[in-house]
């Protein structure tokens, strides 16, 4: 768990675009518009806040 300023966190966001544009244009894939607003809505909302809390959850199926 960490705790970021909206400046971290916004740059944090920022990369994490680039790197999902990159995967997006390696697969052959566009975004939806749901994708678009959905990101549209997560980064207004790293606008207004002062903190954010970032919870890593790595999930495992256990399957091999």
């Amino acid at each position: 768990m960490q705790l970021l300023t909206r400046s971290e966190a916004l740059v944090l966001d920022e990369r994490s675009r680039e790197a999902h544009k990159t995967w997006r244009k390696r697969i052959g894939r566009r975004r939806t518009a749901y994708e678009r607003r959905q990101m549209a809505r997560f980064s207004d909302s790293l606008q207004q806040a002062e903190w954010i809390i970032l919870y890593d959850y790595e999930w495992e199926s256990g399957l091999n």
